[in-house]
């Protein structure tokens, strides 16, 4: 779960490193700003007022991208 505004850099460009990892990770982004959610491209993102509804669940389980 990577926070897409992090304080020493970028969420996105730090998801995109860990999703290009040989041991391949389930990487997700979150944000408290939805529009984020456009910068995320492929990467699986979810907002983090929708942390606890079971969405973040869904993702990490494969489902929802």
């Amino acid at each position: 779960l990577v926070d897409v505004g992090l304080p020493d850099g970028d969420g996105v460009e730090l998801a995109a490193l860990l999703l290009a990892a040989t041991w391949a990770p389930r990487v997700v982004l979150t944000s408290s700003d939805t529009e984020a959610a456009t910068r995320s491209g492929p990467i699986p993102f979810i907002a983090k007022d929708q942390l606890a509804d079971g969405g973040l669940q869904t993702l990490l389980s494969g489902g929802g991208e």
